[in-house]
């Protein structure tokens, strides 16, 4: 990944992370996300919910979590890749 002085501060950040580190980077990222975005935290739990009745509230609660540690990830991951050569891609 390249550092571009005509980017802003935070895109060049998101450059830089080590592809290593995105992966804990997104779990914090997931993590603030299931305990700030309670809306869309209800919106996943009342899905799951309906999807799978037979679950137990423990159940799905730690899938709830999966999903907003992985949701993390991905958003890291997706502005990272703005910022990857052709080669890198």
């Amino acid at each position: 990944m390249r550092l571009d002085s005509n980017r802003s501060a935070f895109a060049n950040l998101i450059a830089q992370i080590p592809k290593r580190r995105t992966v804990g980077l997104g779990k914090i990222l997931g993590h603030f996300l299931y305990h700030f975005d309670f809306p869309h935290r209800r919106i996943v739990q009342r899905n799951l919910r309906f999807a799978y009745p037979e679950w137990s509230r423990d159940q799905i609660q730690k899938l709830v979590k999966r999903f907003f540690r992985h949701l993390g990830i991905t958003i890291l991951e997706f502005l990272q890749m703005a910022y990857l050569s052709h080669e890198e891609l």
